[in-house]
């Protein structure tokens, strides 16, 4: 028994193909991501370049992955305790 949302679904992800602003995001969004590790690549490399210590490259990687670990548990605190729509607020004029 097939699905009846199935050719739907094929159909929507298709229209999103059809706009010309969807392609730019997810461009751009792809664009990010590889610079991002780039750039996560480099400061490692400089970081072991400068001092020849394993130690202290991996020190970098800690302190690059521990505020994201950190800020994801409380945001998800805050998101489920607090109405949303305050939350977001805040965070935008906090930025």
């Amino acid at each position: 028994m097939s699905h009846p949302r199935a050719p739907q679904e094929s159909k929507d992800r298709t229209i999103l193909l059809s706009y010309p602003a969807y392609g730019w995001f997810w461009c751009t969004r792809v664009a990010s991501g590889v610079a991002f590790q780039m750039q996560a690549v480099a400061v490692g490399w400089q970081i072991y370049d400068l001092t020849h210590s394993p130690f202290q490259l991996g020190m970098v990687g800690l302190v690059q992955f521990a505020p994201i670990v950190l800020f994801t548990l409380i945001a998800g605190h805050v998101a489920d305790r607090y109405d949303r729509r305050t939350v977001y607020g805040i965070a935008w004029g906090v930025q």
